[in-house]
């Protein structure tokens, strides 16, 4: 039952709603981007990427963990990042 009420009490009150719709849209942009990256870069750069961003480990660690140089983590990160702040700015754009 609190659920029920929980979710009526989104249903009243505008803002909170609006607040649930912004958060889900959001979750959704990043898993296309996600989605969308991992068509593109290698499974290599992409496990670079998910363990610094989604796993938030260190640049040394991720360097280690996955046998590169920490310029080539950094140069992933860049690289992947660029790519998908140009997803999202399609996507966002089409809202």
């Amino acid at each position: 039952m609190r659920l029920v009420e929980a979710v009526l009490a989104h249903i009243r009150d505008p803002e909170s709603l609006s607040g649930v719709w912004e958060r889900q849209w959001g979750e959704h942009v990043i898993r296309l981007c996600f989605a969308q990256a991992r068509r593109r870069f290698t499974p290599r750069d992409m496990g670079i990427f998910e363990r610094l961003t989604v796993a938030q480990e260190s640049v040394d660690q991720v360097a280690a963990a996955m046998n590169v140089s920490v310029k080539t983590v950094y140069n992933v990160k860049h690289r992947v990042l660029a790519y998908m702040r140009d997803i999202c700015r399609d996507l966002e754009g089409e809202a």
